[in-house]
């Protein structure tokens, strides 16, 4: 199960590694409470962003909008990526989840998630790090290929 609160209010201390991210209203950490569906996609790409031929799996549509909303809890409970993770160099063929939350009254930016090395998390406010919950990823791969059910629940 993999369930986590996004940061909100003032940070317990001083510390600005452990402050909480600021959000504007359209990202997905603004009101992951408001999401009602999700579209995971996963992508290959080479250095320098070219598609690797072959066909990837089609998205797949996250089944309940509890089970999303329990996947946007997740990505919005990851922390800040450390700063000697933000250089990263993503290896030759990275692969990527893309992840398209629905709320009522549209889509929110994607959220892309890097699945290799560096496992940083862009679109849903500041750059997050999946590393601190590698069962992200492997959930992610799972719902996508179709494999046993990963359950997220609140």
């Amino acid at each position: 199960m993999l369930l986590a609160a996004c940061g909100s209010g003032a940070p317990a201390n001083n510390s600005a590694q452990h402050a909480p991210a600021r959000q504007t209203s359209n990202t997905l950490c603004a009101n992951p409470d408001a999401v009602s569906g999700l579209l995971i996609s996963e992508r290959s790409r080479q250095n320098g962003g070219q598609e690797q031929p072959g066909q990837p799996p089609g998205p797949v549509s996250v089944p309940s909008a509890a089970e999303a909303r329990a996947i946007a809890t997740t990505v919005c409970g990851l922390p800040p990526i450390p700063g000697q993770q933000e250089g990263c160099q993503s290896p030759a063929l990275a692969t990527m989840f893309l992840l398209t939350f629905r709320t009522k009254v549209g889509a929110l930016p994607v959220v892309t998630i890097q699945a290799s090395d560096c496992l940083r998390v862009t679109g849903a406010g500041p750059v997050r790090w999946a590393k601190a919950t590698l069962a992200l990823t492997q959930s992610l791969h799972a719902i996508v290929h179709h494999e046993p059910p990963v359950i997220f629940a609140s």
